[in-house]
């Protein structure tokens, strides 16, 4: 099962049919494993991401990026649209998310506090 979802209420875009979200949704969760099939690894992706918040610290630059870290709220890590700066991660989960948006977010808590405790 790969869990995730997309904030669809924070995209600025006009109405998609919801069939078309449900297939970008599937399409990204994935790409991830489409790319590792095809090429063996992913190593580009990861050093890219890695390179642009490097950048984000460097440079102080604020920017909103989505990063693992912890969020007190759930008791554990996990990747939200964070801001980054000089000093890492600045302020954790800085969207607005709707009521099913929220219900997908705490379903993934809930989903990595079990593989965890299964550990």
């Amino acid at each position: 099962m790969i869990l995730g979802f997309i904030p669809w209420s924070t995209v600025n875009l006009e109405k998609l049919p919801e069939s078309q979200m449900n297939t970008i949704l599937e399409e990204v969760k994935k790409a991830g494993f489409e790319v590792s099939k095809s090429q063996g690894f992913t190593c580009y992706g990861i050093a890219s991401a890695l390179t642009r918040i490097t950048r984000a610290i460097l440079f102080d630059e604020n920017s909103i990026l989505p990063v693992s870290s912890y969020l007190d709220k759930y008791g554990i890590f996990i990747s939200t649209p964070s801001i980054i700066g000089k000093n890492g991660v600045i302020n954790s989960n800085v969207i607005d998310l709707d009521k099913d948006e929220l219900e997908s977010l705490e379903n993934s808590v809930r989903f990595i506090k079990t593989a965890i405790g299964n550990l």
